[in-house]
């Protein structure tokens, strides 16, 4: 029977025989699994479409906003028409971004700017959906080679409505494409796997040094996935494992380390926020576990994650075992490479999503196949198929809720009038929420952030010495010749007060208002 004569008899069917339909679809998923799979990734953009066109404040604006400025100095390049002085600006803003992964993503939002004629806010937030969703393509078709069907529908099923991958996944930031190529390669990977070829592993090279390119933070998943799989298929023979290691790795890493080589050795590449990421002192440091554990509650929550842990127990032996346990050894060395990060920003757990939704599957087929086996009559169906339809239903509820942003217009206008009051000016500081990149992209203008007072706690871990507000106005801002310090975050004002007596007992205010205040630092 063909997708389209199944979808006539379901809505032709009277209600005596919707039970059987349920039936028919656990047993029949192996012809029709693929279109229902993409039914579900209909679905799963579908939901992340709510709200696509406001501004991105609501999840870490700081990470959004510094792709748009990078973003908007791209398209500046594109518009010849564009002003000198907003190209200078915006030139500026970006330099002050750095570089930390090659702007593949924002280049291809800048050129769908040049296509709709100007900075939509929607492209971004549409471009990272379809790679997320596309991604889930890539996972069900992984999970129906090492499981079954059923499996790979609940898992391209939790991949694509967990509420915080609803809203994470439509983030300007190269994660979602990240996650889009890390299950391109693992993907690849098996298929290599169980049909070993030479062109099959030169593919999987391929899509990985990409995936390795857009986001260093998959090689260590895609690389243990590689070296598990490929330890299981040669039966632990250590030399054929050598020769298979030996035939992926230029390709997956060659490409990779010279992009990020030439932007080390030119100056490009933020080593200070690689670093940053990474604190050795911290392996020893509750805040890091304790930050850990917190962000997987937050992020995919507790009990899919320990039930994701039971569901590895689920795999068939040899290389499905050696995949999930692949992808969470991957996922234990990145935590302790990336830690401080991983303790502090919830979005370094989206590798976990795939991750745990694969594992999380046998064990909802597992319970949905012993219901129908102890209860194989119509009521239990119907009482199964609506169970899983608002389980369904109270995850887009909770999706939609998280993507909604209201007020953002108001804050837009916010940072547009600061910009307005200070002249455009690309020689500012502020004190700002969420260190001032969405005031700097809204407000058109360029500066320096001044640090909030959380970065002491970086900085007492980091084991830096604290500088007063003078001191580290003095050693860190004042060569840069400010014009206007810009206070948009008047609690952060007040919790540093040395900052505050600085402010007031050196510098004239121009502008004080509820909102914000601006201080005159010329001469």
């Amino acid at each position: 029977m063909t997708g389209r004569n199944v979808l006539r008899s379901w809505v032709l069917a009277p209600p005596r025989l919707i039970s059987g339909r349920v039936g028919y679809i656990t047993a029949n998923l192996g012809a029709n699994g693929w279109l229902v799979a993409g039914l579900l990734a209909l679905g799963g953009l579908a939901v992340r479409l709510l709200n696509i066109g406001s501004a991105p404040l609501d999840f870490h604006a700081v990470r959004q906003y510094r792709s748009m400025i990078i973003a908007r100095d791209i398209y500046f390049d594109l518009l010849p028409s564009v002003p000198d002085w907003q190209r200078e600006v915006a030139e500026i803003s970006r330099s002050h971004q750095g570089t930390l992964e090659p702007p593949i993503l924002e280049t291809i939002v800048a050129g769908g700017w040049r296509l709709v004629g100007g900075e939509a806010l929607w492209v971004p937030a549409l471009l990272s959906s379809v790679m997320w969703v596309v991604g889930g393509l890539f996972l069900y078709a992984i999970v129906r080679r090492i499981a079954d069907s059923l499996s790979a529908l609940f898992a391209i099923g939790l991949y694509l409505f967990l509420p915080f991958a609803v809203v994470a996944s439509r983030s300007f930031q190269p994660d979602p494409f990240m996650v889009m190529l890390l299950l391109a390669s693992v993907w690849a990977l098996v298929r290599h796997d169980q049909a070993p070829s030479q062109r099959g592993l030169m593919l999987a090279a391929a899509i990985s040094t990409l995936a390795f390119t857009v986001q260093p933070r998959t090689v260590l998943v895609i690389g243990a996935v590689f070296l598990l799989l490929a330890w299981n298929r040669n039966r632990g023979n250590l030399s054929s494992w050598r020769r298979d290691l030996m035939a992926y790795l230029p390709i997956a890493a060659l490409p990779f380390a010279a992009v990020y080589g030439y932007m080390i050795i030119s100056g490009a590449f933020r080593t200070d926020i690689a670093r940053a990421i990474l604190l050795p002192q911290l392996w020893l440091d509750p805040f890091f576990y304790r930050g850990w554990v917190s962000n997987i509650g937050a992020s995919v929550g507790f009990v899919a994650f320990t039930g994701a842990l039971v569901g590895t127990l689920l795999f068939r032996p040899g290389a499905p075992t050696a995949l999930v346990l692949g992808l969470w050894s991957g996922y234990v060395a990145f935590g302790f490479a990336f830690n401080f990060a991983v303790a502090s920003h919830d979005y370094y757990q989206l590798q976990a999503v795939p991750i745990v939704a694969i594992a999380l599957a046998p064990v909802l087929a597992a319970i949905v196949r012993h219901v129908e086996h102890v209860r194989p009559g119509v009521a239990s169906k119907v009482v199964l198929g609506g169970v899983l339809a608002i389980a369904l239903a109270l995850l887009v509820v909770d999706a939609r809720a998280r993507t909604s942003n209201p007020g953002w217009q108001d804050e837009v206008a916010l940072r547009e009038a600061i910009g307005e009051a200070v002249e455009h000016s690309p020689r500012t500081i502020f004190l700002a929420g969420d260190y001032g990149v969405p005031l700097e992209f809204h407000g058109l203008l360029s500066g320096i952030a001044w640090p909030m007072a959380a970065d002491a706690e970086w900085e007492r871990l980091s084991g830096l010495p604290v500088l007063s507000a003078s001191e580290r106005f003095e050693s860190s801002f004042a060569g840069a010749q400010p014009e206007y310090f810009i206070v948009q975050d008047l609690e952060q004002l007040a919790q540093q007060p040395d900052l505050e007596q600085l402010l007031y007992g050196s510098f004239p205010v121009v502008r004080s208002t509820d909102e914000y205040l601006i201080f005159d630092l010329t001469p």
